[in-house]
């Protein structure tokens, strides 16, 4: 709101001084019949008016190179986040073939807190938290692909926002033996996480 506030304010202090300007201008030229001002407040009225014109172009020159900063950082995130969530998901993926390292953990945590989103973080905490209290044989196969389904759809999201892929297909890539029919039956998507990894119903 700063920034944009100050950028108003050079504008309209612009503006200002090249008004002044130009009512010297026309104040001082002869035969407009306007306000009959000395031939001599012409040259200054001109000055003013280049002036108020640098000062555009100018502003205009910082707020470009602004968004070109604001640019190259998002790219530079989404590249970061890109990395990061593919070695998060994968690490995810490999609970569900005999589980992970615990040594890997606390890194893939680490990482996950740095880079993702807020929407990705609080999907992995749910996930971290379920897989937590359901390990093993433990688990209902579609509770299960649902809170993996979120993380990799926030991700998703995350990197490219314009795609648009099914649950079906996304959680189809991910585990072989997925089943849409048997495994992602009406509203399991409604299904909500107490803070302790239980599943407490729709």
């Amino acid at each position: 709101m700063g920034a944009l506030l100050s950028a108003t304010t050079h504008r309209v202090l612009c503006a200002l001084v090249g008004a002044g300007g130009l009512l010297l201008v026309i104040g001082g030229v002869p035969g407009t019949g306007t306000i009959g001002w000395p031939v001599s407040v012409v040259g200054p009225g001109a000055g003013l008016i280049a002036a108020a014109l640098a000062g555009l172009v100018a502003l205009r020159g910082v707020q470009t190179w602004r968004d070109k900063q604001a640019e190259h950082a998002a790219a530079a995130t989404r590249e970061n986040r890109s990395r990061v969530y593919e070695q998060v998901l994968a690490h995810i993926i490999r609970s569900f073939a005999g589980g992970p390292s615990l040594d890997q953990e606390p890194v893939v945590r680490a990482m996950a807190a740095s880079w993702a989103s807020p929407d990705t973080l609080h999907a992995l905490a749910d996930w971290f938290r379920y897989a937590k209290r359901n390990s093993g044989d433990n688990h209902n196969r579609s509770h299960s692909f649902e809170v993996v389904y979120r993380v990799a759809a926030a991700m998703r999201l995350d990197i490219d926002p314009g795609t648009d892929v099914s649950k079906d297909d996304i959680l189809g890539m991910i585990f072989n033996d997925y089943d849409p029919a048997k495994d992602n039956p009406e509203g399991v998507s409604n299904i909500r996480l107490s803070v302790t990894g239980t599943v407490v119903g729709p």
